[in-house]
Formats: structure tokens, C-alpha cells, sequence
């Protein structure tokens, strides 16, 4: 992908998976374009909302998707992307017969976004269709999402299964190898041995990454110190995946969220408290403060932002390894002098989303150790 730029910097490329909501589309808008070259988006299309008077979805899945051709544009300040629609929950044709992918797809590219479709072995046959509809239509393939048992080299029968169903090469593909949340010492054995098989440099990328935010944050008011695990597997194999034989690995996460959490509760009758999720290089600091908004009045509203951020600013990683907007953001909070909008769980997100990329970029950049088989960055036909 021609935006994908690891030859000019050396470094590895970023494949975040971006939840396509106000706050992380905010976060991408205010990063600068040479930041934008330095990763790439997959952008996951979140779930219908859903009304739990009605007992039904508030809105078609036409309706739905009909906005984020519009959003996704200005908050990628480069050419292309990924799209992953597996939390959408209806893959009937819209607006005729044209499956909800294509229409995103095409929508998209129309005003200057092209978008590459995620799949995964167990994508359905109708997704799977439409992926190679798009890759005879675009010629930009398709990125292939696989869990630890699908690996190719442990067992190369679901990709080669993708490969046939969409007719693309591995020449075709961004291999996404998904560790999940597994911290074990054998994660770092198995991604050797696959960026070392003969097969490792037939995809055109491939990707290393997992998740380790928790699926429940820390009740206690205060900083806690949450490892990035997935970042510390990373970097810690970082040698092992990089040796002299071995195919170079980019790294992808789920930014600050945990992609299995799911909310099963109307989110009108949630308490919430102002909290920060803050990176730094090996943990994340998360910050509960007041409450902002509960029943009875009891929530703060604005004044219970500084009681998160507050606490942040005397943590002693707070600011490492690198500052950024992100924390004037947070000082502004502290200012009585300053006008600022303490904002919402949007704003906070956004402000956690922006700090979270710009220091995984300072960390992937000071990465040591070329390496003899780098990522591959071609460009893609862009119809």
C-alpha cells in the first residue's frame, strides 16, 4: 500500500484497529499527515445501536452505514485504509442488491478514500463474495485476519481455503497474525517460526498483534498501571522476529480498547465516572475520578474531569516517553485560567486514542535492527 511508507522510515508499520466512532475519528483528524504515513487504519464499522424499548435496532443497515463514507474520509489523511464490518450484524443486500461492504467500499473511494476489505476464516461466504467482487473490481485484495491455530504455517488450510474462495495470491494479502491476549512465552517461539517459514515473504505485509486492555477497568478512584502486553510481546521478541532469515513483522493493536468487551445494559441507565486512559511505553495509567454523570444528581458533570486527570500529572510516567497534544489537553484541565471543554467519554477517547498512536509510532521508530527481509510497501491500484 503506497501509504504504508516502512522503506522511507525503517521502522515498522502501525495497523491499528480503529473502532469507527466520534472520538478515535476525532483523534485520527487532529494527527498530522506525516503521522498518517506512518500507519494505516482498519477501520471496524461498530454495531447498530440498538433500542431496548423498541426491542430492535434504531436504524436499517442502509441507514446505518449511509454516514461513515463521510466520516472516514477526513479522518484518514492518506489515500487508503482497511474496513472490517464483522460486528455488523445483517450482510443482506441494500439499496437493491448490493451487499453492505461494496456499497461502504465504493462509497468511500467516490470521494478519495480506498478502502481494503478484512476477512477471516470464519467470514461468511456472502462477505467472502464480496471481497472477491471488490479485488476483481479494484485489484487491492484483501487483508487476512488469523488467530494462533490458523497460522500458515501450523496450518495453512483456512488461509489457502480465503485465498482460493476470494482468487487472490498471497502477493495480494496483509497477513494480520493475531495473538489475542495470550502472554505466553510460546507466542514469541510461534511468530518466529512463521515470519521464518519460505512462504513468509509471498504476502505483501505481515502484521503481528494482539490486545491487552482488560474487559473490566479498575473500580478504586486513582491511577492504576495496566501492562501493555501486546506491545510488550512485540517488542520484546523484536530481535527474534527480526533475525537474518526471518520476514519482518509490523505490529498491529486495538488501540485502548478491549475488542471482545460487549455492553449488555441500556447505557442510559450507567453510572459514569471522568476517567483517562493514558499510554506510556510498557503500561497504560488508567485514571478514575468523580463521578460524571448518575441518577439523582449525583454526577459532577464537568468538575469531575479534573479529579481523573488531576492525579495523572503527579504519576512519575506521566509525560514518557514522549509528550504530546494529548497531555496539554489534560494540563488545560488543570488551569482555571485556561478555556477548555472538559468534554465527554467521546472527548476523553479521543484525547486517549490520539496520545495512544503517537506513542506507539516514537516507540515502533526506535526499534533497532534492520531487518534482511523488510515489509514490502507497493502501491495498490487506486480506480
Amino acid at each position: 500500500m503506497s501509504q504504508e511508507n516502512t522503506e522511507q522510515s525503517g521502522s515498522p508499520h502501525y495497523r491499528p484497529f480503529t473502532l469507527a466512532r466520534e472520538g478515535e475519528l476525532k483523534a485520527l483528524r487532529d494527527l498530522s499527515k506525516e503521522a498518517h504515513e506512518r500507519f494505516t487504519p482498519i477501520f471496524v464499522i461498530p454495531a447498530r445501536p440498538f433500542d431496548y424499548d423498541k426491542g430492535d435496532h434504531t436504524k436499517s443497515m442502509a441507514q446505518h452505514i449511509a454516514p461513515f463514507p463521510e466520516k472516514l474520509v477526513p479522518a484518514r489523511k492518506a489515500p487508503q485504509a482497511f474496513v472490517d464490518t464483522s460486528l455488523l450484524d445483517d450482510e443482506r443486500p441494500i439499496h437493491g442488491s448490493t451487499h453492505p461492504i461494496i456499497w461502504l467500499v465504493r462509497k468511500t473511494e467516490s470521494l478519495g478514500l480506498a478502502l481494503t476489505p478484512v476477512l477471516t476464516p470464519e467470514s461468511s461466504s456472502s462477505l467472502v463474495a464480496a471481497a472477491r467482487a471488490l479485488h476483481h473490481e479494484t485489484g487491492r485484495g484483501i487483508a487476512l485476519k488469523l488467530t494462533g491455530p490458523e497460522w500458515p504455517s501450523k496450518n495453512p488450510s483456512p488461509s489457502q481455503a480465503i485465498l482460493a474462495a476470494v482468487g487472490v495470491a498471497p502477493a495480494d494479502v496483509d497477513l494480520l497474525l493475531d495473538f489475542g491476549a495470550d502472554t505466553s512465552s510460546f507466542v514469541a517461539s510461534a511468530i518466529q517460526t512463521e515470519l521464518q517459514a519460505p512462504s513468509a515473504t509471498q504476502w505483501r505485509s505481515v502484521t503481528v498483534g494482539g490486545y491487552a486492555w482488560p474487559a473490566a477497568t479498575p473500580a478504586d478512584k486513582g491511577v492504576s498501571v495496566l501492562p501493555r502486553h501486546d506491545w510488550r510481546q512485540y517488542s520484546a521478541g523484536r530481535q527474534a522476529f527480526n533475525g537474518p532469515d526471518s520476514r519482518r513483522a509490523d505490529f498491529f493493536d486495538h488501540l485502548v480498547i478491549n475488542p471482545e468487551a460487549v455492553l449488555e445494559v441500556d447505557p442510559r441507565y450507567l453510572a459514569i465516572s471522568a476517567t483517562f486512559r493514558y499510554t506510556t511505553e510498557e503500561n497504560w495509567l488508567f485514571s478514575r475520578g468523580d463521578l460524571y454523570k448518575a441518577s439523582q444528581g449525583r454526577g459532577k458533570g464537568g468538575k469531575a474531569v479534573p479529579t481523573a486527570t488531576g492525579p495523572l500529572t503527579q504519576h512519575h510516567l506521566y509525560g514518557t516517553p514522549i509528550r504530546t497534544r494529548a497531555d496539554d489537553w489534560i494540563d488545560n484541565t488543570l488551569d482555571s485560567s485556561m478555556p477548555y471543554k472538559p468534554g465527554n467519554a467521546g472527548t476523553w477517547r479521543q484525547w486517549a486514542t490520539y496520545r495512544h498512536i503517537e506513542v506507539t509510532l516514537h516507540s515502533l521508530s526506535s526499534l533497532s535492527g534492520p531487518s534482511a527481509a523488510p515489509s514490502q510497501a507497493p502501491t495498490l491500484p487506486h480506480h
